[in-house]
Formats: structure tokens, sequence, C-alpha cells
């Protein structure tokens, strides 16, 4: 996910030699939050049980930005995981449709407080929450879409202490310490949206509660959107072992709040002075892995299905 961030800045940041075209930017929001009893995802524990509540709203964030023909969708989810190559598939049929933009890119925030995506009855085979979350997902880009109006960008990379490797005690461990802020304007200098690249789980809650929670990333854009107005997307970073380093109490509420200060003030600061761009080039690759373990084999599919179901 940094790469194509990374990338993405590159190309703007690039763009402003020859044959400029004006950068238009858009934003919206929407709930996603799935009915109470829908099972939840993120730790095995669990093993899929069913939610009792919301402790915190979920909610999908698109920005949409466009550059002559150019098109392409970034869409932060409260979400574990992105949505299954099924319903992506499904939901740039019905984009292609309503607003001619193919290029969309789905980035889930990894909360552990968030719903099972890969069931296709519930809560009934008619109109499972999976659908409903498919035709949100095309409305909020719809929205963007029509919200669009010329925009200025600026870019920021800074090093943070605000994460750490969870399980490594070697003194190299891998670590990621970059966060990407990226800023989008109005003609009047007035926040569209934000963009912050960071790599942390959202693990700042328990296992044992078992209630929907963007955990400390909802909080994160809720401070921004809160001081500075416009949106603010989360776009969850390579976090393998990375987890939060919270210099306050082990809340989400907290550390998103400490991580949403760090980003206000550094937004502050920011110049967005980028008004024109090469229209956008874009690649995509497809990949498949096979499993570690042989599930075709009766025997540990029980196994799995027993630990985690």
């Amino acid at each position: 996910m940094k790469y194509s961030l990374g990338s993405l800045a590159i190309l703007l940041l690039g763009a402003s030699f020859t044959h400029a075209e004006p950068l238009n930017a858009g934003a919206a929001r929407i709930d996603i939050t799935p009915p109470t009893g829908h099972p939840m995802w993120g730790y095995a524990a669990r093993k899929d049980a069913p939610s009792l509540g919301v402790r915190d709203p979920l909610y999908a964030r698109a920005v949409v930005l466009t550059v002559g023909g150019s098109q392409i969708a970034i869409v932060s989810l409260d979400l574990g995981r992105a949505p299954t190559r099924q319903s992506v598939q499904a939901i740039r049929r019905q984009l292609k449709d309503a607003t001619q933009i193919e290029t969309i890119f789905l980035v889930a925030s990894h909360t552990h407080h968030g719903p099972v995506l890969e069931l296709d009855d519930w809560p009934n085979k008619e109109k499972p929450y999976v659908r409903t979350l498919e035709e949100k997902i095309v409305e909020v880009i719809v929205e963007a879409n029509k919200n669009l109006q010329p925009a200025r960008l600026g870019i920021g990379s800074h090093e943070v202490p605000f994460n750490r490797n969870r399980h490594s005690k070697r003194a190299d461990r891998t670590m990621d310490k970059e966060l990407i802020l990226v800023r989008l304007d109005d003609a009047h200098g007035k926040p569209i949206a934000h963009l912050v690249n960071f790599a942390a789980h959202p693990t700042m809650l328990p296992a044992q509660l078992r209630e929907f929670s963007p955990d400390y990333p909802g909080f994160l854009a809720q401070h921004v959107e809160t001081e500075l107005g416009g949106l603010c997307l989360f776009l969850q970073g390579a976090a393998g072992d990375m987890s939060p380093n919270s210099p306050g109490e082990w809340k989400p509420e907290s550390f998103g709040g400490t991580l949403g200060k760090f980003v206000v003030e550094k937004s502050r600061q920011l110049k967005c002075e980028l008004a024109d761009a090469k229209p956008f080039k874009t690649r995509e690759r497809d990949f498949k892995f096979a499993s570690r373990v042989d599930i075709s084999n009766p025997l540990i599919y029980a196994a799995y299905s027993l630990a985690f179901f």
C-alpha cells in the first residue's frame, strides 16, 4: 500500500512541467456499520462469534481525483480487510456504469473489530450485508465524484515514534517509521481531504469485546476532521509486526487523538501548491498465493474449522 500511495505522490509532484491539466478532487463519507449480530472478524479466539452491538460506527471515506480524462478513486474502509475479489468486481461493474471510473484503490484499516466479509448469506441470502457494502462503496465514490472541484495538493513525509515491532527483540528488527501525509485543498485553501499513510495494527480493543469499532484509525480521522474540516482517510501501511506505540493510555481514543494532533500540526505547516498534474497512469497486478497448509485434506480442514469457526 505504501508503494502505491508513494507512487501517486511522485506522479503528481513530477507533473508540473509540460502538458499539465488542472487537478480536481472530491470527497464523501458513508456509514458501513453492519447490523448487530453479524459475525465478527479479527481474533481467532472469537471464532467469528456474532457482534453484540456497536461501540463506534464504521465508515467508508472516498476521494476521487481527476486530471483531464484520468480518474482514480481512493477509499478508506473501517474494515478488517478489503472486500473479496468477487465484491471488487461487482463494485467496478456498478461504478463504471455510474461514473466511468475504472481505477479504484480500496484500503481496509485492518481493525480487528470489523465484520467477516466472506459471508454471502447473512442476515439472509436475498440481501446479505456484503451486497449492501458493495452498494455503499459505489454510492460513496459516486458522491465524491459529484463533489469534484479545483484542488491543490501538498505532500509530506515524517519519521514518527508512534509504532513498534511487537514481535522481534533483535536490535535490527524491521520497522516502518514513516508517516506520509497528503493534503488536498480547495481553491480557497480549505481542506477537501487528508490521506494519512501509517503502519500499525488497530488492536487496542480486547478480543472479548464483541462490538464493532474502527479502533484508533477512526479517532484519528475524527480528530483531524474536527480540527481542520474535510475528510480524513486512513490508509494502512505495511503493518506486519507493527503495533501502536502509545505515549498515553492504551485506548483507541487516546492514541487516535495523539496521531490526530500530529497530523493537524504537520498539515498546518504543509503548503498545497500543486494545482496541475499530468494524467494518471496506473498498473494493476493480481497476486495469488498457495496455502501454507493442505486444506484439501479433510482432517486438516476439520481441525482448522474447529479452531477458527
